[in-house]
């Protein structure tokens, strides 16, 4: 869909806000880690839509390695994340905090506001990271935000992640990354 003006966004619910400073020391890192410390190969920018176009990048979940999916990106955007993990610097960078326990319709009108003011939103359709590296099913949910906030659904596949940093292991390896939009 074509991006929405403040109003509907309003009526959504209300964008999360970020900190400027917060996405800058953020995103230098990532260029560290993922330029420079590991070998990262990214396919399919051209899939994305132009920043101030809503838009659901849907991530398969293997690591802590994932947050690639927002280098790949380049631009700030929004990423559905564990409440259990919503510590201040990951809301002050887009974070978004979820209940996957229940049907969390707090975070789904700040899902649904973040698309409406034409933003870009991750979300693991998993609902939670894989132990093993394989994909696991995805929950509906994801289907049910693209429809009514009629944006697109970007998917965003992610090799090599759970290799690099699997569970338990607290740095990443050295090696390969591939992230193919």
């Amino acid at each position: 869909g074509a991006p929405r003006p403040a109003a509907a966004a309003e009526a959504a619910g209300e964008v999360p806000r970020t900190h400027p400073l917060a996405y800058r020391v953020a995103f230098w890192f990532m260029r560290q880690l993922f330029d420079r410390y590991l070998t990262t190969h990214i396919t399919g920018r051209s899939h994305l839509p132009p920043p101030g176009q809503g838009a659901i990048m849907a991530i398969n979940h293997t690591s802590a390695l994932d947050y690639v999916a927002g280098h790949a990106y380049g631009h700030p955007g929004f990423v559905a994340i564990k409440r259990e993990a919503a510590y201040r610097p990951l809301r002050w960078i887009g974070g978004i905090p979820v209940n996957r326990d229940k049907q969390d319709f707090e975070a789904l009108r700040s899902m649904r506001a973040v698309l409406a003011a034409g933003n870009l939103l991750g979300i693991a359709p998993e609902g939670t990271r894989s132990r093993d590296g394989r994909l696991r099913p995805f929950d509906p949910g994801f289907v049910w935000l693209a429809l009514k906030a009629d944006v697109p659904v970007i998917p965003c596949a992610i090799h090599g992640a759970h290799v690099l940093l699997p569970p338990g292991r607290r740095l990443p390896r050295r090696g390969p990354l591939w992230v193919r939009i």
